[in-house]
């Protein structure tokens, strides 16, 4: 007997998951509106709660939804304006500027990255290098190893010297001499052998290499008692790289495994994609990075800009964090007009939606050089997942709840750094396959990509279901699987693929 999957009230894409009211339940002109957006059909809509939100620990929006409502209305921005009208009185107008027009995921990245700019092109040392884009083609500029090299600690020898040599007939060789690594080879005489350290260039006439422990020394001269054949334990010249071949390409990831190798080619320096600067923006009066009582209400300590900054670190971006935005519009405009005059991209966790504390939406379309890419995703969860360009700079706006949060991170914000330094967009990568032990998926969303946190035990996938803002589900996971849009649901037993973003799950 499969797990019952928990129990979720019938409503719109745009409302809250798991029981949670929203500014999309005011009554009037906003509900009408908000119902225009094609809500499955026998959506119940429960009716407002009154009571000011800070009466109790409050739930943060911005996730698969809005913010639960309040007695108190606080200042609502419609267009630019504040409105300070009471519950119901002109809500509609403020709803009807933060509806979503939900965007398959494919239009939505293409009308972001399409305008997305690369960064310009920095010159770095080659240790600091890793984890950066290369900017160019960079070939060898000779062989590797440039001349044949010894691959042991041993005798650099003339195999037609050893021709006659045996086990009565020993032919004995002088050692006249030693290369060390990085050493000129010089010469070997004949007659001759010459000490040679691993990795040291053979002398000219020497075409094998005796190992040290294969041959006894007596005085100075070796004692060779077996034929050697010509390129016994030596590594000919080229034998890695040849003179011109590609080492590195052009938007390739500089990894610690290709540094010893560009070294010897002499890449000291190397021309690299700036890493595109990225503001992130926390949003709510409730968070803080100093946690503790203030003014009556509890503060969270705020860590998502961590997983966000250390998911954009890992795929080619720099974070900066910036001061925690507040639930007010005034103060979210001063900090998103900051963050845009010191990145390249701004995200922003949280007041995403269209409840009645979510200001982030609105204070962006009353910006100059507002420009909005999509507003809301085809996909669940994250489908309050937005993007806009403020004077050309993109603008990336996240979920609050923790699992919409992280689909959001991965489908579009990190696909956008991706690009903006040359990578291939796509950031998730395939960490296994295996059989569903549960059916998973929620027909009335299939025009929706819906996404699963799931486990991996030996070849079943178990989906962890729970609500959008558990977090539990995305720790306990090695990934996730998607069930495509227009598919109802996938059932016990069939086949699905695992992801993960390697920023994330490591």
């Amino acid at each position: 007997m499969r797990p019952r999957e928990a129990p979720e009230v019938r409503r719109p894409p745009g409302e809250q998951d798991e029981g949670r009211k929203t500014a999309g339940q005011a009554q009037g002109r906003g509900a009408r509106l908000f119902q225009a957006q094609g809500s499955p059909e026998g959506a119940v809509r429960p009716r407002p709660r009154v009571g000011h939100p800070r009466g109790g620990r409050r739930q943060r929006g911005g996730g698969d939804a809005g913010r639960g409502e309040g007695g108190h209305a606080p200042r609502i921005d419609v267009g630019g304006r504040r409105d300070d009208r009471g519950p119901g009185e002109g809500f509609g107008l403020s709803l009807r500027e933060k509806l979503f027009r939900y965007s398959p995921l494919d239009e939505a990245l293409d009308a972001l990255l399409s305008r997305a700019r690369p960064t310009e092109v920095e010159e770095v040392p080659l240790p600091e290098a890793v984890g950066r884009v290369s900017a160019e083609d960079l070939r060898a500029p000779w062989d590797v190893p440039r001349r044949p090299t010894s691959l042991f600690d041993g005798y650099a020898v003339s195999s037609a010297g050893t021709s006659g040599a045996g086990p009565s007939s020993p032919v004995r060789l002088r050692v006249t001499g030693e290369v060390r690594i990085g050493e000129g080879p010089g010469r070997l005489e004949p007659g001759c052998a010459v000490y040679v350290a691993t990795d040291a260039y053979l002398p000219e006439g020497a075409d094998a290499v005796i190992p040290v422990e294969s041959v006894p020394l007596e005085g100075d001269r070796i004692v060779v008692r077996t034929p050697i054949l010509p390129g016994k334990n030596v590594l000919p010249a080229g034998a890695d790289v040849r003179a011109g071949q590609v080492v590195l390409r052009s938007g390739e990831p500089v990894e610690p495994r290709h540094l010893d190798l560009l070294a010897d080619l002499g890449f000291h320096r190397i021309r690299v994609a700036r890493r595109p600067r990225v503001a992130v923006v926390p949003v709510g009066s409730e968070l803080s990075y100093s946690p503790g009582e203030s003014g009556g209400l509890e503060r969270k300590l705020e860590v998502r800009h961590a997983v966000v900054g250390e998911a954009v670190r890992r795929n080619g971006g720099e974070p900066i964090r910036m001061p925690i935005a507040p639930d007010d519009p005034g103060e979210i405009g001063e900090i998103l007009r900051r963050a845009l005059s010191e990145a390249d991209v701004v995200v922003t966790v949280g007041g995403t939606s269209i409840g009645r504390w979510d200001y982030v939406w609105t204070t962006l379309k009353s910006m100059d050089g507002f420009e909005p890419a999509f507003r809301g995703l085809r996909v669940k969860p994250g489908r309050v997942t937005s993007a806009a360009f403020v004077g050309g700079k993109p603008v990336v706006l996240l979920a609050g709840h923790y699992q919409s949060m992280i689909v959001g991170l991965v489908y579009v914000l990190l696909p956008l750094v991706r690009a903006m330094v040359g990578l291939p967009p796509e950031a998730r990568v395939e960490v296994g396959r295996g059989r569903l032990r549960d059916s998973v998926g929620d027909e009335r969303y299939a025009p929706f990509r819906r996404i699963a946190f799931a486990r991996l035990e030996g070849e079943e996938v178990i989906p962890l279901k729970t609500p959008s803002f558990c977090r539990r589900p995305v720790v306990e996971s090695d990934g996730f699987i998607e069930i495509p849009e227009g598919v109802k649901r996938l059932e016990a037993g069939e086949e699905v693929v695992v992801y993960a973003e390697r920023g994330l799950w490591g």
